[in-house]
């Protein structure tokens, strides 16, 4: 039986074309899961702000018990997701005199207060009266394994939700 010339020998072309896709296709699959749980993390630190913007513009009174139970909510809706939340929340309101003020912020979501709440606020205090939530909350998502990508990422989301009573929420 003649043997093969190495040209026309076959046996082993395809345990080398393994070879050399599976590390691609590892790392894409890697890449794929990573994609997917960022999207998912920068979804719900959208729902969380939201949330919480909106439980704040229900109320005509807040407390500092109740916004630490909204906090505590908060981090609830992120779950799965663990650690690096922090939101704040401040109330913009159109006083007489065509000016506008930012009547308090609350920071018990352990955010820092927001410099620029005022120019947040202005476009949704169109006329004299108006009252606008300003919820901005904050996550850092941290990739366990981080030899591609950066080890972590921040979402900030800015949310606006006008209270319910037709007047400014009190902070208490």
């Amino acid at each position: 039986m003649a043997r093969p010339s190495f040209r026309s020998a076959s046996h082993g072309a395809v345990a080398v074309e393994f070879a050399l896709l599976l590390p691609v296709m590892v790392a894409m699959l890697f890449g794929s899961i990573s994609a997917a749980s960022l999207v998912r993390a920068s979804m719900k630190i959208w729902n969380v702000a939201q949330a919480i913007g909106d439980l704040v513009a229900q109320q005509t009174s807040l407390s500092a018990a109740q916004m630490n139970d909204f906090c505590k909510g908060g981090a609830l809706t992120l779950a799965p997701l663990s650690g690096g939340f922090t939101a704040t929340v401040a109330s913009v309101t159109y006083v007489a005199g065509g000016s506008r003020v930012v009547n308090w912020q609350d920071t018990t979501c352990g955010g820092t207060a927001m410099a620029n709440a005022l120019a947040l606020g202005t476009p949704y205090t169109p006329n004299a009266g108006d009252s606008v939530i300003v919820a901005q909350a904050t996550y850092v998502y941290s990739f366990p394994p981080s030899y591609i990508l950066p080890p972590s990422f921040t979402f900030t989301r800015t949310t606006y939700s006008r209270p319910r009573a037709g007047t400014a929420v009190v902070h208490s």
